[in-house]
């Protein structure tokens, strides 16, 4: 809440030191749902990566271990196609780096190392290995579709917020700056507390 009153009082601020210049009615409006849209499926998408990140723990924890699977599309490419310790050692470091670089993924090679001398570090598999890497497979795949459209809407953010006479200063606030055109004119909150709790566009 304090980061949040903090952020508000400087954003009242900051119109109070420029003549405020109101983006489009609709391009207004626009951004706010696309921001509420953006915002809800980035909660989302968070939720399903702890998710595979949970079942692949059940059944692969050395490959859980080895990646970020929040920062780097080319491990959720590696899940789309092998998900267990067998199946990794059986394709071998070559051909699974083939195998990725064939689907577009950068550094294909290292991503191939580092699972195939985790599969080589666990020897074991789960009773329900099957039907977990399924699902682990099922996740990665919509993790890849959230990340492609998180990309959409966020071009589509920056195409309308280029329709803002104000342009210029709110791209160079990313994150703050679009919430900002997306509010208005924070000179008609009486006091920072106002803004602070939600009074303006309703982002989760």
């Amino acid at each position: 809440m304090k980061d949040s009153y903090i952020i508000a009082e400087f954003a009242r601020c900051l119109r109070r030191q420029t003549v405020p210049v109101p983006a489009p009615p609709r391009v207004t409006k626009e951004l706010t749902l696309i921001l509420v849209h953006r915002n809800g499926l980035s909660t989302e998408r968070t939720r399903t990566i702890n998710r595979m990140r949970a079942l692949l723990t059940s059944i692969f924890p050395e490959l859980e271990r080895s990646f970020d699977f929040a920062q780097s599309q080319g491990p959720l490419v590696l899940l789309s196609g092998y998900q267990t310790p067998a199946a990794i050692r059986r394709m071998g470091e070559s051909r699974l780096t083939a195998w990725l670089a064939k689907r577009g993924v950068r550094k294909a090679g290292a991503i191939a190392e580092k699972a195939v001398t985790a599969a080589k570090a666990q020897e074991s598999a789960a009773s329900e290995e099957d039907l977990a890497a399924e699902l682990v497979a099922e996740l990665a795949q919509k993790i890849t579709e959230m990340n492609n459209r998180l990309k959409e809407l966020e071009k589509k953010v920056k195409e309308l917020l280029s329709h803002t006479p104000q342009a210029p200063i709110v791209l160079s606030m990313p994150g703050f700056g679009e919430l900002l055109a997306a509010i208005g004119d924070t000179s008609r909150f009486p006091a920072a507390g106002r803004l602070a709790v939600g009074d303006g566009p309703r982002l989760p």
